[in-house]
């Protein structure tokens, strides 16, 4: 099994990564022989994981990575994971002014945008289902700019529906290019 050997950045913002759980997933999936740790090894080191809980954290963490990403060609993804944890986390600690709640995450949005646009990565952020917009009646109110992919279909930024506008600032859905809905299908064994 041969990827694509390019390196990946994983940015954790909720503390819920597992590690020994990406290892396993590894062994169980590389090519199986004698140099299978080294395969492993090699996986692992074309994944640095950085840890930030606060959007100030995420917003210095970038910064950096723009002289990463402009010295070291081979990161093409940047993960993010969550993205909504960290907006919680300022929301709840911003006081009343909304602007003074996500002033670092639309610092940290245009970041994002001018490194996607200069580098040519592919930033892939997600978050959980509780961050939809489930009151709304879908297909009433349009969504511009986005567009998403669910089970059923893909869905142009025309058709995106109320259910697929996510709870976040506005700078950030400016920037989103492509939004994909992931959803458990339940299988029955018969």
């Amino acid at each position: 099994m041969r990827g694509l050997e390019v390196a990946v950045l994983f940015t954790d913002t909720d503390c819920q990564s597992d590690m020994l759980h990406l290892v396993s997933f590894l062994k169980g999936h590389l090519a199986k022989g004698s140099d299978n740790e080294s395969k492993v090894h090699l996986c692992l080191r074309r994944l640095p994981v950085v840890h930030c809980n606060r959007s100030v954290q995420l917003l210095l963490t970038l910064h950096y990575l723009e002289n990463t990403f402009s010295s070291q060609p081979s990161f093409s993804l940047l993960v993010i994971d969550s993205i909504s944890s960290i907006y919680r986390v300022d929301r709840f600690s911003g006081g009343e002014c909304t602007v003074c709640q996500e002033a670092n995450l639309i610092k940290c949005s245009e970041l994002l945008d001018r490194l996607r646009r200069n580098y040519h990565i592919v930033i892939f952020a997600n978050t959980p289902a509780i961050m939809r917009n489930y009151g709304s009646d879908p297909g009433v109110s349009e969504v511009p700019g986005s567009s998403s992919l669910s089970s059923e279909r893909w869905r142009s930024a025309d058709s995106a529906t109320s259910f697929d506008k996510l709870y976040l600032f506005k700078a950030w859905q400016r920037i989103v290019t492509l939004r994909m809905l992931f959803t458990k299908s339940h299988v029955s064994k018969d």
